[in-house]
């Protein structure tokens, strides 16, 4: 991916400065402090073992409720997570959670009593203030990258396009009119991660409380599908159920990861091409239409609060895949720009 290449840099600069410490001036009342709290607080005790160079829970004990929310952002590939991440870390969906029937943003999130993997799309701040009766889960998110995703969110209602949302000027700025359909672009992610804007939360506060949330996360990336599942089931402590099978469907070497790569980007494609975007298989035929540079630019620059985000959640990603490489010898990640200076041989 073309932002990869600083990634890294980029992330380690700013996991020891701002993103260290809480931005208070985000938290708007009491009890979503406290629920934030709580949520960081878990993903602190599960700290993977002598890993001190990346904020990265590893709940392998079996002493712990499995209580485990994903935080759904619309386009972020949600019904793929659905579908195979509850088998991947060994947590049971929720009653009624089943791929396709994932419930739209209403604010109302309602965790069930018991401990399972409960799917929503909403933001953090109304997610973990439904948690504050309840034990505090681990969450798990995905993220994508930004262009592909204003491509994915525009053309999801059959009647939109990218051409004419862009020449409305809706993506440099939220707009009542049907044709922006409400949406702001610029601070999607943002908004679902930090908390909105206002007099008590600038742009750069909720940048660092979304940079916050996600070193408490269990973080995946929509480009690198097959990978997240399997760096969220070594979080979870799955992989060690059958290691020699883990290596053969995780290790981005083999095979079978190599299959795996091609089926998931069968599913997830359409939405990402500069020079024209078609429907994937969910939207096949539904339209077909060409993007000029000059739309794609402007997506681009509007949308650099979010490419900031995502190349932080990049960073953090890949240094907790290299983990996994250095501790069990399996590659989550094979691209020319994946962490270096590890050989890929297994640990004595």
């Amino acid at each position: 991916m073309l932002r990869r290449a600083l990634v890294s840099l980029v992330a380690a600069a700013v996991v020891g400065s701002d993103a260290a410490a809480a931005p208070s001036s985000c938290i708007t009342n009491t009890t979503n402090a406290t629920a934030d709290e709580r949520v960081y607080a878990l993903s602190r005790k599960f700290q993977c073992p002598d890993v001190d160079d990346v904020p990265m829970a590893c709940a392998w004990t079996t002493a712990w409720q499995r209580r485990v929310f994903h935080l759904h952002m619309s386009k972020m590939a949600g019904r793929e997570v659905l579908a195979r991440a509850p088998a991947a870390i060994d947590v049971q969906k929720c009653p009624g959670e089943v791929p396709g029937s994932l419930a739209t943003f209403r604010g109302h999130v309602r965790p069930p009593v018991a401990p399972c993997f409960y799917s929503y799309e909403t933001t953090w701040d109304n997610a973990v203030a439904a948690y504050a009766s309840r034990p505090p889960p681990l969450v798990v998110t995905m993220i994508r990258e930004p262009i592909a995703w204003a491509f994915s969110k525009i053309t999801h209602k059959k009647n939109r396009r990218v051409e004419p949302m862009v020449a409305q000027g809706c993506i440099e700025a939220p707009s009542p009119s049907i044709e922006c359909a409400k949406i702001n672009f610029a601070r999607f992610a943002l908004e679902h991660l930090g908390s909105p804007l206002g007099p008590e939360c600038d742009a750069v506060a909720q940048a660092a409380l979304a940079r916050q949330r996600l070193d408490a996360s269990v973080v995946g990336l929509v480009e690198d599908l097959d990978a997240s599942l399997c760096l969220w089931e070594y979080q979870f402590g799955h992989h060690r159920a059958n290691a020699t099978d883990y290596a053969r469907r995780c290790d981005c070497r083999g095979d079978v990861r190599r299959a795996a790569a091609a089926a998931s980007a069968a599913a997830l494609r359409g939405n990402a091409h500069v020079v024209g975007i078609t429907g994937g298989p969910k939207h096949a035929g539904k339209y077909e239409e060409q993007v000029s540079l000059r739309a794609v630019l402007r997506i681009e620059a509007a949308l650099r609060p979010h490419a900031r985000l995502y190349d932080y959640a990049a960073g953090l990603f890949r240094r907790r895949a290299d983990v996994v490489a250095r501790t069990t010898g399996v590659r989550l990640l094979c691209d020319d720009d994946a962490p270096t200076g590890y050989s890929g041989a297994k640990p004595a």
